[in-house]
């Protein structure tokens, strides 16, 4: 196992902070500005889960309550180590969790899973962020943390597994609410083909989302089939070429990035890049609420997704969707008491310059 990199010093402040955290159950090292909601500790019964949404990459810092939740109750954190490179905490998660991640800003960004520490407490994930011409960068991302246990019946599903090339799904690392084993085997054109047994349904519902853990770029090409899903995933390098590489997938259906018993939450697949405005399809969108979301195209690869009835604040993810080479992040997350909330999503080419392209893309809160 790798040695992780020393966490630095945190001001006096966060110090005393986190220890008054630690002994009363406290959920804030920042006081909260006046549009903040209450804390709420993220997941619940049958799940273990967290997320942090990085908005300052230049300093260590606790998150405000907007921009952190977790299951266990525990004070998230962020330690910056070096220019790009960043130990997210979220103390009392499951071992056992799936990691995604996403970049977020109007600059280009790449950041990926560098490393996850779990023997450590708390347990940390490593974060390394990248410009298109693949140098170290500080940048805005989103991070969550997605764990399950039992077997749940029902049109509620999660999934979720980690693949180490080139010996297919880490068994420590996945897990299917349906139960059964999840099989990855590698196509000619470097794909990954995985299945997942009794999740899927004769239209493809649900969402997937994927993150690389090592330095290339991921992305989903589809998922269908039933009983059985068939998920199809393809990793690039910074160039574009295609390889094998070490990655997270995340399956949801009828639930968020944060399993069974998480808080307000919607996916949707955004799969006509060129539309000037549309709602997604059903099969391939969903909220805790029961309102379909709608996409706007605002400019060449600049797309507003509105989510009716979703708080401000939250975690939102982005995967890039089909067989084209489009790089998609966040661009931004309404924040303040302006409702409904909208994200903002950013699409590039591997040069970096804006492109059309499709999406997946998950909220929670």
């Amino acid at each position: 196992m790798r040695t992780p990199a020393r966490r630095r010093r945190l001001p006096l402040v966060a110090v005393i902070l986190a220890l008054v955290a630690s002994t009363v159950g406290a959920t804030q090292a920042h006081a909260a500005e006046p549009t903040d909601p209450p804390a709420r500790p993220a997941g619940g019964a049958g799940s273990t889960s967290g997320w942090v949404v990085v908005r300052y990459p230049e300093q260590d810092h606790t998150p405000f309550p907007r921009d952190r939740g977790n299951s266990t109750g525990g004070l998230n954190w962020v330690d910056r180590s070096s220019k790009g490179v960043y130990w997210v905490a979220l103390p009392g998660l499951s071992a056992t969790s799936i990691v995604q991640i996403t970049p977020m800003g109007s600059q280009p960004r790449r950041c990926t899973l560098g490393w996850r520490d779990w023997e450590a407490v708390p347990a940390r994930v490593l974060v390394r962020c990248y410009t298109f011409a693949d140098k170290k960068a500080d940048s805005r991302f989103v991070v969550t943390f997605t764990g399950g246990s039992g077997e749940h019946a029902g049109p509620r599903r999660l999934a979720y597994y980690y693949v180490a090339d080139p010996d297919g799904p880490n068994p420590e690392f996945q897990y299917s609410s349906a139960g059964g084993t999840i099989t990855v085997r590698e196509l000619a054109n470097t794909r990954d083909h995985g299945v997942i047994p009794g999740v899927g349904t004769p239209k493809g519902a649900g969402t997937v989302q994927v993150t690389s853990h090592l330095g290339a770029t991921c992305r989903v090409v589809s998922w269908s089939g039933a009983p059985d899903l068939v998920v199809r995933v393809q990793c690039r390098t910074a160039t574009g070429t295609p390889i094998r590489d070490f990655h997270h997938v995340l399956f949801m259906r009828n639930v968020g990035p944060e399993g069974f018993g998480g808080g307000p939450s919607a996916y949707l697949l955004a799969d006509r890049p060129t539309a000037r405005s549309y709602k997604p399809a059903k099969a391939t969108a969903w909220a805790t609420n029961g309102k379909r979301a709608t996409i706007k195209r605002l400019s060449k690869g600049v797309y507003r997704v509105t989510l009716p009835g979703m708080p401000t604040g939250g975690a939102a993810l982005v995967t890039p969707y089909g067989s084209g080479k489009q790089e998609c992040q966040v661009g931004s997350i309404r924040i303040g008491n302006k409702k409904p909330q909208q994200v903002v999503v950013r699409c590039f080419t591997v040069a970096g310059k804006p492109t059309d392209g499709a999406f997946t893309l998950a909220y929670t809160k």
